[in-house]
């Protein structure tokens, strides 16, 4: 879809390794898991006067030293969800063209597959998005 390399925070250092890649820290850090302790993390990777945007919705408290962002001047935003303009466009980039979704798609079920293949979600595998076919 376009992306040049990817990182493992498994494996690898992500600062290092995106500066390694991009030369410089990111931008933008778009924290999307909501897991606990990306926040801090997000606000420990970005450029200074960068941008973090938080889509990850926890239940967990989270923790970070303000000073850590006061004295990047970052900004941070959060984001919870989408507006019917949103779905508009998407649906018209679709239809135009301009996007294009389908190596997202990484198999087609039936309802009666749903219940296997969420079980399967326990378990790492290469799914991306699954189509319920009707």
């Amino acid at each position: 879809l376009g992306a040049h390399t990817t990182i493992d925070p498994k494996q690898e250092d992500v600062a290092a390794r995106f500066a390694a890649v991009c030369g410089r820290p990111p931008d933008i850090v778009v924290e999307c898991v909501g897991y606990p302790g990306m926040l801090p993390e997000a606000i420990r990777l970005v450029r200074k006067r960068g941008q973090v945007l938080s889509a990850g919705g926890s239940y967990h408290t989270v923790t970070f030293t303000p000073i850590d962002t006061l004295v990047k001047e970052i900004s941070i935003d959060f984001s919870l969800a989408y507006e019917v303009q949103d779905f508009a466009a998407v649906i018209d980039a679709i239809a135009t063209n301009r996007l294009k979704p389908q190596p997202l798609i990484t198999d087609r079920i039936t309802l009666d597959q749903l219940p296997e293949r969420f079980e399967a979600l326990r378990r790492p595998s290469g799914t991306c998005k699954l189509l319920i076919e009707i």
